[in-house]
């Protein structure tokens, strides 16, 4: 079966989408609990937010614009 590798791409984004929400909603799920263990500092799990925040941005723009 030959598909067209737009479409595949399209299903391929929306994947990496749902993955890492999945991995963002246990980063901070992760981080809550260190947090009240005083594991970690507020700021501390600022940066973790942040830094997760911009990668996941840059994997999402980088296959949003190779579909493209």
């Amino acid at each position: 079966m030959n598909i067209p590798s737009s479409h595949n791409d399209g299903h391929l984004l929306n994947w990496l989408a749902a993955a890492l929400l999945l991995i963002g909603f246990g980063i901070g799920d992760t981080t809550i609990v260190a947090w009240s263990a005083t594991v970690i500092t507020f700021w501390q799990s600022v940066a973790v937010t942040v830094s997760f925040a911009l990668i996941a941005m840059g994997i999402l723009i980088t296959f949003w614009q190779m579909r493209r």
